[in-house]
């Protein structure tokens, strides 16, 4: 046998080895409730009913991806390694990035009609991913049990809502050496009956989690302690929560939405108006055991937890707080725990009771992108420290047109009792991304330049006037040219500082007041005698601005300049309604439901983000003026 022979028949045998042992590609698998019969689940027009049939046929690798509806189940849902499940779809998207399961817009249920059992248990898994679902009805077990779960498995854009048992950690139960990842989960009215602590969350001592973006909602354990969270990890460090929320949890005693033994670091998170139903005074975090530990860092704070028990008019928030560390910007307000004010629990008109279901992206730098919020600076201002941040619809496309949202942020560092915050930079006003529900419309993120500091963004009123118009002004022309911004559909929103900013920035005089088609304010508006209050500190934050401006006339001078543009007002009015009592400019007023002084309205399916979802679509449906 010649060589070129043996040569050949040797690739052949390896060709027919890599055929046999070759793994096959990795396929997707679709599910939709609605399907009818018969399908084999190959695309969305052959899907399959039942998230058991996909999971029948499917192998590592593979994913699985179902449309919103409800999927009824009649047994735990065990996902094999190598799986993702991802649900939110509405059945016409090519890949999950498609979908809005982020922003929950396209609910998928997973609901368990049997009774002591979980809705989703995962043990010995890796490389899994559960990714846009509400998982609820479990009643005598966990609504999720993860056991043995390294980091490869993750949950994400999950809502584990209204589940009930009989142990710790009713909703979300991690245990046995696991360190699962958690991205935009929530929990949600949860219950741990009995003497079990945990309603929404129980991590053992053998476990951790990172867990970014996170809601802890509404929980209750009928045990003295944890209505919110039990965790016992005792590991350094293992258990991080970042930009992870407490609100109207409840426990018996103490530790209303947190019961911890162990190490935990809470990053830029808030605990506000848990209730410790028997606790003098009211405490929301309990740290027990020597060896424990609780780092507060970054914005986080502890506020306005309460008890319906009398309780010491200045409190401790914190039981054990020896084995508390503050770091950063952290705060634990120690006037506002206790005592009982249940109003403030019972009434429950806070925004903090609705689930959000749109999360904002974290800020980047680099270029933008469909769904990016990005940091960029003007050309023109390079070497200073002015910016300012675009969002691109998740629907942008080159060549393509989209209204503009225009939006500058509040006074901040800003906290309340009702859990309120507000950074005061371009970032930190996610309203026109709220109001988009992101997708439509450009968003540019401004700030008040501070001209003696480089043109950093102030956190305070208004900076330099000359300097912030002048980079308002160009960045919205850079928006029109770069990014297919509409120059005829621009919308300047604001809240707060901004929302008097609304006036005082963008009708400040004849080269900026043309920009704005319409104006969109929350809970502010300028009025002449405020203008003229020391609390502005004008000689100290405004400069480089006409002095009349302040003297009691400037507010009704830059309302003439609205020209008959559509202005809407939700909450604060300022003196609006006596500012055009004359003109009769088309204004729009609507009262808030809620007691909160936040953007947090936009980011939930509230009756005003469904009001100026419906005033925005009137306006830029008409011709510009």
């Amino acid at each position: 046998m010649t060589c070129a022979r043996i040569a050949l028949r040797a690739l052949r045998l390896w060709v027919g080895l890599f055929l046999v042992v070759a793994p096959a590609a990795a396929r997707t698998w679709f599910v939709s409730a609605a399907a009818a019969p018969g399908g084999d689940g190959t695309d969305w027009h052959r899907a399959v009913p039942s998230l058991a049939a996909a999971l029948a046929v499917a192998r590592a690798g593979d994913a699985i991806w179902v449309r919103t509806g409800t999927c009824e189940l009649d047994d735990t849902v065990r996902l094999p390694p190598g799986i993702a499940l991802y649900g939110g779809f509405a059945g016409t998207e090519s890949s999950p990035d498609a979908r809005r399961a982020i922003n929950f817009a396209h609910e998928t249920v997973l609901r368990l009609r049997r009774a002591d059992a979980s809705v989703v248990e995962l043990s010995d898994a890796h490389d899994v991913r559960l990714d846009g679902f509400t998982i609820t009805g479990a009643s005598g077990r966990p609504g999720v049990a993860l056991r043995r779960c390294p980091p490869t498995v993750v949950l994400a854009n999950c809502r584990i809502a209204r589940n009930t048992a009989p142990e710790a950690g009713a909703g979300l139960q991690i245990s046995d050496h696991s360190r699962p990842l958690l991205r935009n989960v929530q929990l949600v009215d949860n219950h741990a009956t009995g003497s079990a602590g945990g309603g929404g969350l129980f991590i053992d001592a053998t476990s951790g989690v990172d867990w970014s973006d996170g809601v802890i909602n509404g929980n209750i354990a009928d045990g003295p302690r944890g209505g919110g969270a039990v965790i016992q990890s005792s590991a350094a460090l293992s258990v991080r929560l970042l930009r992870c929320d407490f609100y109207f949890n409840e426990s018996g005693a103490s530790g209303s939405a947190l019961d911890v033994t162990g190490v935990l670091e809470l990053r830029d998170s808030v605990i506000c108006s848990n209730l410790a139903r028997r606790a003098a005074p009211g405490l929301p975090l309990t740290v027990q055991g020597e060896t424990s530990r609780v780092i507060l860092s970054g914005g986080s704070f502890i506020v306005g937890n309460l008890s319906d028990r009398a309780a010491p008019r200045f409190s401790s928030a914190i039981e054990g707080k020896e084995r508390c560390e503050l770091r950063d910007e952290a705060i634990v307000s120690e006037k506002e725990s206790g005592p009982a004010e249940l109003t403030l629990f019972t009434q429950r008109n806070d925004l903090h009771t609705v689930m959000p279901d749109i999360l904002p992206p974290p800020l980047t730098g680099g270029e933008p992108a469909p769904g990016r919020w990005v940091r960029q600076t003007l050309p023109t201002r390079a070497g200073t420290s002015a910016y300012h941040c675009v969002y691109l619809p998740s629907d942008w496309r080159p060549g393509e047109t989209y209204p503009l949202l225009v939006g500058f942020p509040g006074n901040g560092p800003f906290r309340s009792r009702f859990g309120d915050r507000s950074g005061g930079l371009p970032e930190d006003n996610p309203m026109g991304i709220g109001v988009s529900g992101g997708r439509g419309f450009v968003v540019l993120g401004l700030g008040y330049l501070d001209s003696r500091k480089n043109l950093a963004p102030t956190g305070t009123w208004w900076g330099d006037v000359q300097a912030t118009i002048a980079y308002t002004k160009e960045a919205v022309r850079s928006m029109c040219d770069r990014y297919g911004a509409d120059p005829a559909r621009v919308v300047l929103f604001g809240f707060s500082r901004s929302a008097i900013g609304a006036s005082f920035i963008g009708l400040h005089d004849d080269t900026i007041a043309p920009l704005w088609r319409a104006l969109l304010c929350y809970d502010g508006w300028e009025s002449p005698a405020d203008m003229t209050r020391d609390w502005y500190r004008h000689g100290q934050t405004s400069y480089n601005y006409d002095p009349a401006d302040f003297d009691g006339a400037g507010a009704a001078q830059r309302f003439q300049r609205l020209a008959g543009r559509p202005l809407f007002i939700l909450g604060g009015r300022g003196a609006v309604e006596t500012l055009n009592a004359g003109p009769r400019f088309p204004v729009e007023l609507l009262g808030k439901t809620h007691r909160n002084h936040n953007v947090s309205w936009a980011l939930r399916d509230t009756p005003e983000r469904a009001a100026v979802r419906a005033w925005l679509a009137r306006v830029l449906a008409t011709p510009a003026l």
